[in-house]
């Protein structure tokens, strides 16, 4: 169910279940907490990591996943700064996410603009010849500009 409600493709559910609740008792509840979460797992779970946190310790805290990343790369274009050796994937993903923030005056939620963020992964998904969900081809039958894409944001402050 978990893997169906939020596309995470966690492979051993038990275990993964037995390290977050080691990690939990034991760490502050922060960015920091899903790439301990994530690197807890035998196979890094980051966005499954970054989902639980979301939904469960804190909003505050963006949704990493294939989507969200490719659409900063896109939108980012060379201010994106790429995940390097021995840095934690979370934490650059969230620094990619406050640079597009603060580079746009966007004061949107966090969870909105995971929803943005989410549209325009699947819009690039699409455009390179990924299978996207229905309702996002549906959607690409539209324009696909980056103005028309920001329109999904509550106005910017």
């Amino acid at each position: 169910m978990i893997n169906y409600f939020y596309s995470t493709n966690v492979r051993d559910l038990p275990d993964t279940a037995l390290q977050m609740s080691i990690v939990l008792k034991s760490t502050r509840r922060d960015r920091l907490l899903v790439d301990k979460i994530a690197s807890a797992c035998k196979r890094m779970e980051t966005s499954f990591a970054s989902k639980y946190c979301h939904f469960f310790i804190d909003q505050n805290l963006p949704i990493y996943d294939s989507r969200a990343r490719e659409a900063l790369v896109f939108l980012l274009g060379k201010k994106y700064v790429p995940l390097e050796d021995g840095t934690a994937r979370y934490l650059n993903f969230c620094s990619n996410f406050d640079r597009f923030q603060t580079a746009n005056s966007i004061r949107s939620s966090v969870r909105e603009i995971d929803h943005f963020l989410w549209i325009v992964g699947s819009c690039e998904a699409h455009r390179k010849g990924k299978r996207v969900k229905a309702g996002v081809r549906d959607l690409l039958k539209k324009q696909s500009d980056k103005d028309w894409l920001f329109s999904f944001l509550p106005p910017r402050g």
